[in-house]
Parts: C-alpha cells; sequence; structure tokens
C-alpha cells in the first residue's frame, strides 16, 4: 500500500530521541485523558441510577376522586392531562395550582378546580378527545360532553399529581466547565401522593435522566454566542438517556 521510501522514512522519524519523546508524551497525555474520561463516565452513570433506584412503577384509579395536580404553568385552563383525569380517568373533580407540591402537602395551594358539566351549562368548554384527528391533525372535541370551572368543592382533595419537575439541570449553555466529574444530570420527576391518610403516602414516583459525559478523550472547545456577548468554554460532552419517563396521562387508568 506504501511505498519503501514510506517505511524507510518513518523508521528514520522514530528512531531519533526527541520523536519518541514527543510521541510517548502524546500516547500517555491520551491514555490518561480516556482513564479519566472513563471514570466521570462511571460517576455520572451510578448517580444517575441512584435517581431512579426508588421509583415506584403503578397505575392510579382516580375515579370520582378530587385531583389536585401541582406544578402547572396555566392553572387557568383545563388543558389535556386536566380533561384526560376527568374524560378518561372519571374523576369527579380536579384543581390544578402553579404552586409546588411541597405547598400542596403544606395545605397552602390554591388553584382554579374543574368538573364535567351539563351540554349548555354556563363555563361548558367542549371536552377534547384523547386521540387526534389523522387528516387534520387537530385535537377533536367529544359532542355532548363538557367540561368548566367548579366554583363550589365541598371535598378536599384526596390525590396529588405533580406535573413533571426538575430534580436537577445541566444547562451546557451555562454551566460550561472543565471538571470531568461535574454532575451534568438533567433529571425529571412525576409523583403521585394519596391524600387519604394521616401522612401523605407516595404512590407513584417516575423519574426520567439524562447525563452528559465528557467524550472519551477530553476535548475543550469554546463556542461564541454573538458579537457582544463572552464564548463558552468547556468539554466537549455526548449525552445519554438512563430513562425515559413515561406520560403522566399513561398513569390513569381508564374508567369504565
Amino acid at each position: 500500500m506504501f511505498s519503501l521510501p514510506f517505511y524507510l522514512g518513518l523508521a528514520f522519524v522514530w528512531s531519533t530521541r526527541p520523536t519518541r519523546l514527543i510521541l510517548g508524551s502524546i500516547a500517555l497525555a491520551m491514555m490518561l485523558s480516556a482513564g479519566i474520561s472513563f471514570a466521570a463516565r462511571m460517576y455520572l452513570a451510578n448517580a444517575s441510577q441512584k435517581l431512579i433506584s426508588s421509583d415506584i412503577s403503578e397505575t392510579v384509579d382516580v375515579r370520582k376522586k378530587h385531583v389536585l395536580v401541582t406544578n402547572v404553568f396555566h392553572p387557568g385552563k383545563c388543558g389535556r392531562f386536566c380533561q384526560e383525569l376527568l374524560e378518561r380517568g372519571g374523576a369527579g373533580a380536579v384543581t390544578l395550582s402553579e404552586q409546588s407540591y411541597g405547598a400542596a402537602l403544606a395545605g397552602s395551594a390554591g388553584g382554579q378546580t374543574f368538573g364535567r358539566l351539563a351540554p349548555g351549562q354556563t363555563g361548558c368548554i367542549p371536552a377534547i378527545s384523547a386521540e387526534r384527528s389523522t387528516t387534520t391533525k387537530q385535537n377533536s372535541t367529544l359532542e355532548g360532553r363538557c367540561i368548566g370551572r367548579l366554583d363550589l368543592v365541598n371535598t378536599p382533595p384526596t390525590l396529588l399529581i405533580t406535573e413533571p419537575f426538575k430534580v436537577l439541570q445541566f444547562e451546557e449553555d451555562s454551566s460550561w466547565s472543565f471538571d470531568p466529574f461535574e454532575v451534568a444530570i438533567t433529571a425529571e420527576r412525576v409523583l403521585v401522593f394519596d391524600l387519604t391518610t394521616a401522612l401523605p403516602i407516595v404512590k407513584i414516583q417516575q423519574t426520567s435522566v439524562d447525563y452528559f459525559p465528557p467524550f472519551p478523550v477530553l476535548w475543550p472547545i469554546a463556542i461564541g454566542k454573538g458579537p457582544h456577548s463572552s464564548s463558552q468554554r468547556g468539554l466537549f460532552r455526548q449525552t445519554v438517556v438512563t430513562k425515559s419517563a413515561p406520560e403522566v396521562t399513561t398513569l390513569i387508568i381508564v374508567a369504565d
């Protein structure tokens, strides 16, 4: 494949002492770099496993229950998940709160309560079907079914469900560093509490985890963000998905 002069030239270059020192130093540095990268990957993998080790996989029965949903971005609107609880799950009422579940457990989370209404009743919003139209790709409505706000609910919430919330957040754009052992993990969690007992009981815990180990060989990079901002510097990282949490709606038992 290569000519004889090539091999003779290569032998001559390798035979010189400075060349051997330089090439040996490079090889040693790459081996050390790969070893550090491997150790960082194992560290992040173990930390990710700890986050999902306590997960509880079950389904939840919301039939005729008053469900409190926390961490809601738009608590004034009964969106798809709210309507899934009412129509698909058969919940008696759903209260949406933008507060955290911690505030809800402490009894300080208010919100808007929604329930099923009779067709034509004031405030009636057509219920959205769980399935999308295959032709228009739009949400279709359920004829004759209405959802609206409830002004008065006599029973307190008996079940608490959180919308996905951040447990850990690794922002590559703002948290770059040259530390290979940085906790470069993003994790979201969904919790379901039974509120009928003296102390709330966790019925479901689902965690999704991604971690970002450095490349097999440590590779520092710098990326400019614009003419008026400083560049981001750090290690080039990969994305590893440890576990993808299921959609919250898949945790609901379908009402008969």
